[in-house]
């Protein structure tokens, strides 16, 4: 979701239309610099390459951009991975011609995090767009702690920093913007009805 759709939301959500609303985590994470080097990976690949320009630089995002705002306040009451993962021989073609798509449930929960810690949203409402806002947008008994409850619970560091590359990654798809940076925030543990399914 763009600013200018973002801002279209919360003028719903001020009419009290009562409609939901979901945002793409690299969409508000994504910098300008992190796509143009993302080009520049996929045209090395097919033996050309192009710098970004000198003057690309930061995220396409403040603080008080429309879409951050309105997902910290609840308009936007969900932030979604878009885990759309491609194969490297639909990449590695010139980026124009490549498929769209790109790896995003491992990053979901790191760039939920490092856009909270940016933002300054508390850690349990960012949780919340990713876990008990999306079950209740609709309406499953999911994403929250409780007795009686599905013991569904995904067990995380969130001081662990790591590296985003195609080793560290474990989804068919090794592309996206964000090889090479260090985030924050990494899952240990994996439970599905109380059974460890992933360990790392």
């Amino acid at each position: 979701m763009g600013d200018a759709v973002a801002l279209g939301a919360c003028q719903t959500y001020e009419k009290g239309l009562g409609a939901h609303a979901l945002t793409v985590v690299a969409g508000f994470s994504t910098t300008v610099g992190a796509a143009y080097r993302y080009q520049n990976q996929v045209s090395e690949a097919t033996g050309g390459g192009m710098p970004p320009p000198a003057d690309v630089q930061g995220p396409n995002y403040t603080s008080t951009a429309p879409t951050v705002l309105c997902v910290a306040d609840g308009t936007i009451d969900v932030i979604c991975s878009d885990h759309t993962p491609v194969d490297d021989d639909a990449k590695q073609l010139p980026f124009a011609e490549s498929e769209p798509g790109a790896t995003g449930l491992e990053l979901l929960l790191p760039l939920t995090l490092k856009w909270a810690g940016e933002a300054k949203v508390a850690l349990p409402i960012a949780l919340s767009r990713i876990t008990a806002d999306p079950a209740r947008v609709l309406g499953i008994d999911a994403g929250h702690l409780a007795i009686g409850a599905a013991a569904d619970v995904c067990i995380f560091d969130p001081d662990l920093w790591w590296t985003v590359d195609r080793h560290s990654l474990r989804s068919q798809g090794k592309n996206t913007p964000f090889l090479g940076l260090e985030l924050a925030g990494k899952v240990r543990f994996t439970l599905v009805s109380g059974h460890v399914v992933h360990e790392s």
